[in-house]
């Protein structure tokens, strides 16, 4: 059977914090959780430990619940055994999460989306791409909630807004709650872009709808974890999420009944391919262009735009110094005839970058050079989209991206 095991020599530092950690868990001073999440970090570089949670879709969390204990079963080995005598212990704990039954996990996601939508045939086909779908009240199990009173039970049936439901075989709730997450931003991410993408070179700006500079309005604002038969884990600790989740204002930017964008039908035949693995990497640019999208300061959403289109630039072509990255990033915006005066803004935009993240000089971002980060990342992920068919993996988008 597969374990965790070290992959690197030098674990002297693992070792050192094993036994500073052995201090503060016997002490009412020190705090120990900083020295759980150093092992988990010294772990991750010196082990299997993280390749071996995601097999076994186990979350980190189960390693936090379970750290204490096994360090205090240790504490008192002799000092040249603890490496050996930690890592036992910790395939033990491995061992017996890996051999529980998977279980569907369901979670439920309160959004801002209004519940008029939810017969709309353009909404519901596009949640399948992200593995999600509308929650329908009627599946709830109240029978076995304790505690629910009335009034709750009217206030989950009676919200304004679309829950939707993301469901995963698993043996730990906080990794499908990862998941979720990662699948509702992807969501919020693409719908936000497929809405708010102008080919029009000539409003190339960002729509000015809020004066606070965010560019969606979409959002979430609590999850609940069920098991399969919608019994809400940890009812207690949730029960105030279900009488004030339903008190958020609706978006007032996103029309899922206006007529889907090109974009839409380029998706579509993406998921006919069944290229998982790339499709993942699509729908991690999406999830990324949604926070730069909800960052409500221009430098933020600046920045983070800046982020992805970097991002996305080298897991095509790989590392690369400053100057190189500006040329990619003219070379994108000239293919898509862009007009010179947007262009020549690249290198100065650069320099904006570095002087905010390396320099912590603020107030030099005005809101075009965040519009013209943001159309970069758009036009990149459109790329990715338009030869989805041509390429196996990230890499492939080179020679197309050259040519």
């Amino acid at each position: 059977m597969n374990k965790i095991e070290y992959t690197a020599r030098k674990l002297n530092s693992l070792k050192q914090t094993l036994i500073k950690s052995f201090e503060a868990i016997n002490s009412t001073s020190n705090d120990p959780k900083y020295y759980y999440e150093t092992i988990w970090d010294l772990m991750n570089q010196k082990s299997n430990i993280k390749e071996m949670f995601v097999k076994a879709t186990l979350s980190k969390q189960i390693y936090l619940i379970n750290i204490s204990s096994i360090l205090r079963k240790i504490q008192n080995n002799d000092e040249s055994d603890i490496l050996d005598n930690f890592l036992v212990e910790l395939n033990k704990m491995y061992s017996e999460y890996n051999a529980m039954d998977k279980e569907q996990i369901n979670i439920i996601i309160y959004t801002n989306i209004p519940i008029k939508l939810k017969s709309n045939d353009n909404l519901i086909e596009t949640l399948k791409y992200f593995n999600l779908e509308i929650f329908e009240f009627s599946s709830y199990n109240f029978e076995n909630e304790l505690g629910l009173d009335d009034e709750i039970r009217y206030k989950f049936n009676c919200s304004k807004f679309l829950m939707l439901k993301y469901a995963a075989d698993a043996r730990d709730y906080e990794f499908v709650k990862s998941e979720a997450l990662n699948a509702i931003y992807s969501f919020f991410g693409y719908i936000t872009y497929i809405h708010r993408f102008n080919y029009d070179t000539e409003k190339w700006h960002i729509n000015e709808i809020t004066l606070d500079y965010k560019i969606t309005d979409l959002q979430i604002n609590a999850l609940i974890g069920t098991n399969s038969r919608y019994e809400i884990f940890e009812i207690g600790r949730q029960y105030d999420i279900m009488s004030t989740s339903i008190k958020m204002d609706k978006s007032k930017k996103i029309d899922f009944n206006n007529h889907m964008p090109h974009e839409c039908d380029l998706l579509k035949n993406v998921i006919k391919l069944n290229n998982n693995e790339l499709y993942d990497k699509i729908k991690d640019y999406f999830c990324l262009y949604y926070i730069s999208a909800l960052e409500n300061t221009i430098e933020n959403s600046f920045r983070k735009f800046w982020s992805l289109s970097e991002r996305i630039i080298k897991d095509i072509h790989g590392g690369m110094k400053d100057e190189k990255l500006v040329k990619y990033m003219e070379k994108l915006l000239k293919m898509c005839r862009y007009p010179d005066k947007i262009i020549q803004r690249v290198k100065f935009i650069k320099t904006k970058r570095n002087n905010l993240v390396h320099e912590n000089i603020h107030g030099e971002i005005t809101q075009s050079d965040q519009a013209i980060v943001k159309i970069i990342a758009e036009n990149l992920i459109l790329f990715l989209i338009c030869y989805f068919n041509e390429v196996t993996d990230i890499g492939d988008y080179k020679s197309f991206y050259d040519l």
